[in-house]
């Protein structure tokens, strides 16, 4: 069978609580659809979503999402009217927010931010993108082979390991960074 050619798709969502939702299920639809892996496809759609509540968050325009799909690799980026480059903030266990670049610069093979120039046709924005290598990895091989995680959390209840499925793992740094169970 050939492989499949690239293509992309562009989504335009207003500045709604619901954005990150709509995002979140299109880029699955859109990534199995394209028959990426799982795997894949659960990152994506989660980085996703966390940029795009960040953008909904710090903005008061629409957003937008680009993705990018390549038969080795996804590329997503999400623009928004917010002109500052955001940071990830240091991983602490006393807050409940600020953990979504966390996520991205962690779960992500590649990401970055940059400011829209005087000659794009929307000056003043931003775009902060993310790409996720779609080549096997350890970590595929090995939840191949039925091998079942379990979440580990401390008497306090804070998650230190998350994996009950596969598709799980891709949370695990998330909730090891302090996230309540």
């Amino acid at each position: 069978m050939p492989a499949p050619t690239p293509w992309e798709c562009h989504l335009q969502l207003p500045n709604d609580p619901r954005a990150a939702h709509i995002a979140r299920h299109t880029i699955r639809t859109a990534l199995l659809g394209y028959s990426h892996t799982p795997e894949v496809t659960d990152k994506a759609e989660l980085l996703t979503s966390e940029l795009v509540s960040n953008a909904v968050k710090h903005s008061d325009g629409p957003v937008t999402v680009r993705l990018c799909s390549h038969p080795d690799a996804v590329r997503i980026g999400v623009m928004d009217n917010h002109p500052e480059l955001p940071d990830p903030l240091p991983c602490t266990t006393d807050q409940d927010f600020g953990r979504g670049l966390y996520l991205v610069e962690t779960l992500a093979d590649a990401w970055g931010r940059y400011p829209l120039t005087t000659h794009s046709r929307t000056p003043g924005w931003k775009v902060v993108w993310f790409e996720l290598s779609a080549a096997a990895t350890p970590q595929r091989a090995a939840a191949s082979t039925g091998v079942v995680y379990q979440p580990k959390c401390n008497t306090s209840g804070r998650c230190v390991a998350l994996a009950d499925s596969p598709a799980d793992e891709v949370r695990g740094r998330y909730l090891a960074c302090g996230v309540k169970k």
